[in-house]
């Protein structure tokens, strides 16, 4: 049965007494006075904040801390999680422009620069038929209408949907995931994935689950210990240093999520940045920032194993 809503808003101040009336501490200390605290509410409500208190609460009571938790130690995690999204958007962007490069070239060179639109190298996978798909790619031309390059082509050739090679400017990557998986021909999709030395099947799925992380990144959501709902097919054998650095499930345990948390999306973020950014130092800032999250124990809400400094691919991250 549900109950009439009578909540009222509260100001900071009121916030932070009701914060204080959970155990937690403040004190005179730059980061954990109430000004502090103010200033920090006052740019990140405390909904928002609230969201992150779990691993610091009683087991047996998520609305009250443990003994001697500070606003600090909130505003730490909180702190931990946005730069990691900010780390884990970074890599999405290099990632979504490789693999859309890498499908408009490789369908471009075998086919033609239509090849895109082509339903005899489609099929109707997921809950898009091609022809749906077709649509949504249409509507989000028309989205870009304005831009140079599309103007360009229209006014220039006698196509109404410009050539693949434009299409990944075009396009988001969740479409962009649901067009790759419609390809009809497995080894067209081998072709594309084995630039990454995955196989098409480990590969589209991964498409669609970093589809699914970079949404919540997105939208600021709550990443370091989410356990996903969607998520994609590890490796049985190959490539050795990816299958030998993940977290698989533990089937002897029906309680087992971790291997749902952010570690092997974190895994995979690393194996692919090796291919697709060689030079970059991303892997490097991501493994500074674990090492710091590492002492403050988070890694026990994010399914990493407690050897995964070890794991072959985290080695020569340091």
């Amino acid at each position: 049965m549900t109950e009439t809503f009578v909540k009222k808003s509260k100001t900071y101040q009121e916030q932070i007494e009701l914060l204080k009336s959970r155990g937690l501490v403040f004190s005179d200390e730059p980061c954990n006075s109430e000004e502090f605290a103010i200033e920090c509410l006052t740019h990140c409500n405390y909904y928002r904040l609230s969201l992150y208190r779990y691993p610091l609460c009683v087991e047996a009571n998520h609305e009250h801390f443990i003994d001697g938790t500070k606003f600090s130690d909130l505003w730490d995690i909180y702190r931990f999680d946005m730069e990691l999204r900010h780390l884990i958007d970074e890599i999405c962007e290099l990632i979504e422009v490789s693999v859309k490069s890498a499908w408009a070239y490789v369908l471009s060179q075998k086919y033609d620069p239509f090849a895109c639109y082509d339903p005899k190298l489609h099929s109707n996978r997921g809950y898009l038929t091609f022809d749906k798909l077709l649509e949504k790619i249409d509507d989000e031309i028309r989205k870009a209408k304005k831009e140079n390059f599309i103007k360009h082509f229209k006014n220039k050739y006698d196509r109404e949907r410009p050539a693949i090679w434009a299409i990944p400017l075009v396009i988001n990557f969740g479409t962009f995931s649901r067009l790759f998986n419609s390809l009809k021909h497995g080894y067209d999709r081998n072709l594309i994935s084995s630039i990454y030395c995955l196989d098409e099947r480990v590969f589209r799925s991964w498409l669609h689950h970093i589809t699914y992380v970079r949404n919540y990144v997105a939208h600021h959501s709550r990443i370091w210990n989410r356990s996903f709902t969607i998520n994609p097919v590890l490796p049985k054998d190959k490539p050795r240093i990816f299958k030998n650095s993940l977290r698989y499930e533990d089937k002897s345990n029906p309680d087992d999520v971790l291997y749902r948390k952010i570690y092997n999306t974190l895994v995979f973020f690393v194996y692919l940045k090796k291919t697709i950014a060689p030079r970059s130092d991303w892997d490097k800032r991501l493994f500074t920032l674990l090492e710091t999250g590492e002492t403050k124990g988070y890694l026990d809400h994010m399914g990493f194993p407690e050897n995964w400094k070890g794991k072959e691919i985290w080695i020569d991250r340091r």
